[in-house]
């Protein structure tokens, strides 16, 4: 069996496993009852809420970036770029007045923006037809995430959402392990899960680093600053990389 043909297996059934083997898998009931609850310069949960400041700017210089610059999968990226460059603002929403239906606006721009990321990376690891399976997936995938959030409001399900999120991660571990690249740097996406994994603890110890940094700051403002750090990763790659010899 090719080795691209395993990657796609086992990033497909990931799917029916999260959905059929451990749905439905609810959103834990303190999910927004963030450790810092601040309100300063009029703003509430300040921190919260100005950490998303990384993203926007990050996103438009991913966006300029691609705009002098052709890239093989050149939708999917401007996709991603875009989706990081929303999500400051659904975030800022979402951290204004947390709660399930402000969420939503959160999670649209940052479920496009994985989904861009997962096309991108397997259009330029695959080749033949799965190349342009995942070019032409981009749209369906990127309706497929919003979907999966539609889904969770109403059914209370997370298992189609994790699978946004955990796919494309788990694509970069089985590309970078299994299969051989175009372009040169492609070490940044292994410090882009590096940044995603610590994103995610900081996330679940919200409370514990807000008592760790005396108050100063909390774990999921730190956690924005992480992910706009994996994301910066991914810019530096592509601003830097070039191709490699078939």
């Amino acid at each position: 069996m090719k080795r691209e043909t395993v990657v796609v297996a086992a990033l497909a059934a990931l799917l029916p496993l999260l959905f059929f083997g451990f749905g439905p898998i609810a959103q834990i009931e303190t999910y927004h009852d963030l450790a810092d609850q601040r309100t300063l310069l009029g703003i509430p949960h300040f921190w919260n809420v100005v950490s998303n400041l990384p993203f926007l700017v990050i996103g438009l210089m991913g966006l300029r970036l691609l705009c002098t610059r052709r890239e093989d999968a050149q939708a999917a990226w401007v996709t991603l770029f875009a989706g990081i460059a929303l999500c400051a603002f659904g975030s800022v929403w979402y951290h204004i007045a947390p709660s399930d239906p402000t969420l939503v606006w959160d999670r649209v721009p940052i479920g496009i923006a994985f989904m861009g990321f997962f096309c991108a990376l397997l259009a330029e690891h695959l080749d033949g037809a799965g190349k342009r399976a995942a070019r032409l997936a981009l749209f369906p995938l990127a309706s497929f995430s919003v979907a999966a959030i539609l889904w969770w409001r109403s059914s209370g399900d997370l298992s189609l959402w994790i699978w946004v999120q955990l796919a494309p991660m788990l694509a970069i571990v089985m590309v970078l392990a299994l299969l051989r690249g175009r372009y040169s740097h492609r070490r940044y996406m292994a410090w882009a899960l590096a940044w995603y994994v610590l994103a995610k603890a900081l996330e679940l110890g919200d409370t514990a680093v807000m008592g760790w940094t005396g108050g100063a700051m909390s774990g999921h403002a730190l956690k924005h600053f992480a992910a706009a750090a994996g994301v910066w990763c991914l810019y530096l790659m592509l601003r830097d990389r070039t191709a490699e010899p078939r």
